[in-house]
């Protein structure tokens, strides 16, 4: 692992409420260029590792593992070590899907802190 590792949380908003689901861990490594999570969230899929750009103080990370697409893009503070941003989750359609899963799009705005 090239990094001390991350943490935080993501949130939306919808008609019932605020969602917030809690990343537990997210892993940058340098040399791949993939970035790793665990996040509180249930997901029908195992999570596989994704990739990211930094340019300058901005921050684009990638996860694809169907049938999920994460995007993730924020802006690294060093004074306070954090990473905030917006995200967008995309749910492809599956068949036979559990009555948990939901096809569509999420977005909202996520809070990366440095572990």
């Amino acid at each position: 692992m090239d990094d001390v590792g991350w943490h935080g949380t993501r949130s939306s908003q919808t008609a019932a409420g605020a969602v917030v689901d809690s990343v537990t861990t997210l892993s940058f490594f340098l040399t791949s260029k993939q970035v790793t999570w665990t996040k509180q969230g249930w997901e029908y899929a195992v999570a596989k590792p994704g990739t990211y750009t930094v340019t300058a103080n901005k921050i684009v990370i990638q996860f694809s593992y169907f049938p999920y697409t994460h995007y993730l893009e924020g802006t690294y503070d060093p004074t306070t070590k954090k990473i905030t941003g917006t995200f967008r989750e995309e749910r492809a359609a599956i068949r036979n899907a559990p009555p948990a899963y939901k096809v569509g799009t999420t977005s909202g705005v996520f809070e990366l802190i440095q572990k």
